[in-house]
């Protein structure tokens, strides 16, 4: 694949791209859809289809060829960002007047509606983060307080798709490994696209808050991202405490690997996680995360929720005990669900393991940095295993941040793979395009609620609309 071939590739992602938007644009929902998945033209989805493909397929040539081909990766990354823009604003371009209005983001818009109108908060605004941003944004762009709780998951999810090309940045420096962690955090295998909500916003720009954790440790980062950081420990808390928690558990778990890879002489410490410097930082966000949680009364009603039988909230055991009561293959929802993404991943970051350790040995500078990584990989991996066997709420809230943590390990696994002879090369090529692209549709897949997922469309018609202003 040369780099006029490259170019055509493009080309034709773009295009059929810009005709899936064109043809669901001209498909606009008349009323409610059972599945969106169902009710949107097959082309639009094979527009996406191709668009995906050519762009993993761009991506994966440049990684593997010479520098004349390889600085067109980027064109490759653009078309997958492009397809997945697509997938997630498909609500917007189809004409929904709403989605999730039943579930939090309905309140949340309630929420935002009594801010605009009373110009101050009620006493029970816990998430105060999100509602101000929305607030802001009505002020300054005019547009309904429904659209704007659309558009912002969306912004969520570009700028968290671009920061892991950032964070990739600073744990590699083959361009081989940015390309491949690139395309893995790329597809749609982690975060809530689609909700607006503290919780899933908060995951969105969960790698906005690794890539910040990373320059502030490594060698070479800069100073200058500690008060970036110390800004996220007030903020965070206040946004959603799941995000709080998470940040908190992988700063400590990254200075007890790094304090363990010291203590056994396994590399040289490329991280600078001081003791004191991450014990505070993680004991801050932790007590401020409490102190703000405590005053409200879902603190009771999270121990509750956790601790009690509840139908509220679907354990990931009581899920797959429904499917079978419904009649559903238990294997085949395995492959649908996230747990498949998540058993991919988690396999692929054992399996990176021994490649990692070998060049740790050599005092490789990504090598020290991805050792680091495995303690709050495996801790959180340990977390969410406990919660599944105990049947306690709240297990898959963990997947997401599990599979973010597990993309340097799928980027550094595939570099490590690639045959050294051309000849086997363009196997391997096909081979890793085959399971990207597979795993990319699969995620496309799961971002929208449907029968296909055993959930239903949470849509909010424009005759149901007037019913949030009762």
């Amino acid at each position: 694949m040369n780099e006029r071939v490259v170019k055509t590739l493009a080309i034709v992602a773009f295009l059929a791209v810009g005709a899936a938007a064109l043809i669901a644009r001209n498909s606009p929902a008349m009323g409610y859809e059972i599945s969106i998945y169902s009710s949107t033209p097959i082309a639009v989805w094979l527009g996406i289809g191709v668009a995906l493909v050519c762009g993993i397929a761009i991506a994966v040539r440049c990684a593997f060829g010479d520098h004349s081909i390889a600085r067109w990766w980027a064109l490759g990354c653009g078309c997958i960002l492009l397809a997945n823009v697509l997938v997630v604003a498909l609500l917007i371009v189809r004409g929904y007047a709403f989605f999730s209005a039943r579930g939090d983001a309905g309140t949340h818009i309630g929420l935002v509606r009594a801010l605009i109108e009373n110009g101050h908060f009620f006493g029970t605004n816990k998430y105060p983060v999100l509602h101000v941003l929305v607030t802001e944004m009505y002020h300054l762009t005019g547009l309904a307080v429904e659209y704007l709780g659309m558009v912002l998951p969306l912004i969520f999810t570009v700028i968290g798709e671009v920061f892991v090309y950032l964070w990739a940045r600073t744990l590699f420096t083959s361009r081989r490994a940015i390309v491949f962690m690139t395309v893995a955090g790329t597809m749609l295998t982690w975060g809530c696209y689609t909700h607006l909500a503290p919780n899933s916003m908060g995951a969105m720009l969960f790698p906005v808050f690794l890539y910040v954790s990373t320059k502030t440790m490594t060698e070479d980062g800069n100073r200058g991202f500690l008060p970036v950081l110390l800004l996220f420990v007030f903020l965070l808390p206040v946004l959603h405490p799941v995000p709080s928690f998470a940040l908190a558990f992988i700063i400590t778990a990254l200075w007890c690997a790094n304090a363990l890879m010291s203590k056994f002489q396994v590399t040289g410490g490329h991280l600078r996680t001081r003791f004191r410097t991450n014990l505070s930082i993680a004991v801050l966000l932790c007590v401020i995360t409490i102190a703000w949680i405590s005053n409200f009364r879902d603190w009771a009603l999270l121990w509750e929720s956790l601790l009690l039988e509840s139908d509220a909230v679907a354990t990931p055991l009581a899920t797959a005990r429904n499917a079978v009561a419904l009649g559903f293959d238990v294997v085949a929802y395995f492959f649908k669900s996230d747990y498949f993404a998540l058993l991919s991943f988690c396999l692929a970051a054992l399996a990176a393991f021994p490649i990692v350790l070998r060049a740790a040995k050599h005092d490789d500078c990504a090598a020290g940095k991805l050792m680091a990584l495995y303690g709050p990989f495996l801790g959180l991996c340990l977390l969410f295993v406990s919660t599944w066997f105990v049947d306690l709420k709240g297990a898959e809230r963990i997947v997401e941040y599990i599979l973010l943590l597990a993309c340097p390990f799928v980027g550094l696994l595939l570099t490590s793979l690639m045959p050294s002879k051309t000849r086997g090369r363009l196997f391997f090529a096909i081979l890793v395009v085959s399971v990207l692209a597979s795993m990319s549709f699969l995620g496309v897949m799961r971002v929208y609620p449907s029968p296909y997922m055993q959930g239903f469309n949470p849509q909010t018609t424009y005759a149901e609309s007037p019913g949030m202003d009762w």
